[in-house]
């Protein structure tokens, strides 16, 4: 929210700092946003370098829409503006892109898949103890299902329970 604050243009583009994009991304993503309306949502490719080689190695993959992750989209800046950006009441960066994906349909968005506008997202090996994951996944859900009830089913008892007494 901060960057798309100070930055300036009618469309905004969204790259995790781990991502690798290809160098038609700007390109593809221009030449689309002139065919879209104010509400559309462009939705870019994301792709890994490698086969997995660990158990313990995630990415997040879009190969063919319908996902938005945050490491590669674009957005209509007064579109964006209107439905408050990013929620920011979620603590880590865990879930906040599911949450403004629905927060965009919810308000009419059009998503549209550009494979064109592509970037490479290396494999990275979970960093943190498996309890500290389940914990921040955990606290993430629970802001998500509070927002979003309707795509979600609440966290059972037994796990509120078990996540009470995980340690940060």
């Amino acid at each position: 929210n901060n960057g798309a604050k100070y930055s300036r243009g009618d469309w905004l583009v969204f790259f995790d700092d781990d991502c690798i994009p290809e160098s038609t991304i700007l390109f593809s993503y221009f030449t689309q946003a002139h065919q879209c309306s104010e509400f559309s949502v462009l939705e870019g490719r994301i792709f890994v370098d490698r086969p997995r080689l660990r158990m313990d190695e995630v990415a997040p993959l879009n190969e063919s829409g319908g996902k938005l992750w945050s490491c590669n989209f674009s957005v209509n800046r007064k579109f964006y503006d209107s439905v408050g950006g990013f929620n920011e009441s979620f603590p880590f960066a865990c879930l906040e892109d599911t949450d403004i994906r629905y927060t965009l349909e919810a308000s009419g968005a059009d998503l549209v898949f550009v494979p064109g506008a592509a970037v490479m997202h290396p494999w990275r090996r979970f960093s943190q103890s498996i309890l500290r994951y389940c914990k921040i996944r955990g606290v993430s859900y629970s802001i998500l299902v509070s927002r979003w009830p309707n795509h979600h089913k609440p966290r059972s008892k037994r796990l509120v329970v078990i996540f009470k007494y995980i340690q940060l």
